[in-house]
């Protein structure tokens, strides 16, 4: 089974999650990264979202840690529930250093990076 390091960062470039053109073409929405680090003991993930900018967005988004599971699923792969959200992923590259998750119901996509 490939293992994630443990106790280190896995980090997601950023995105825009919420993104609308209101009348005239204006611009409202938010960018945000987010990060994993998996705790070996008792199978842990923390989830970090971090907002980069929000300085055109009518709404109020912020910062945000969630502690959520992860477990070792079929064909090697690995399974992350935190919340009501459940992703799976796929350990890549020479050195373990890319994950590569969908999130279940969603048809996201999202890739994390070994910081």
């Amino acid at each position: 089974m490939t293992k994630p390091h443990f106790d280190l960062e896995y980090e997601e470039g950023p995105t825009a999650p919420f993104v609308d053109w209101v009348a005239g073409g204006n611009f409202d929405g938010y960018i945000q990264k987010k990060s994993l680090k998996f705790i070996e003991s008792n199978n842990q993930v923390l989830l970090e979202v971090t907002i980069l900018d929000q300085s055109r967005f009518d709404g109020q988004a912020s910062n945000s840690q969630i502690l959520g599971k992860f477990e070792y699923t079929d064909k090697d792969t690995i399974t992350i529930k935190y919340a009501d959200i459940e992703m799976r992923g796929k350990i890549l590259g020479d050195k373990r250093e890319f994950i590569v998750f969908e999130i279940f119901g969603q048809n996201i996509k999202e890739v994390y990076k070994l910081k």
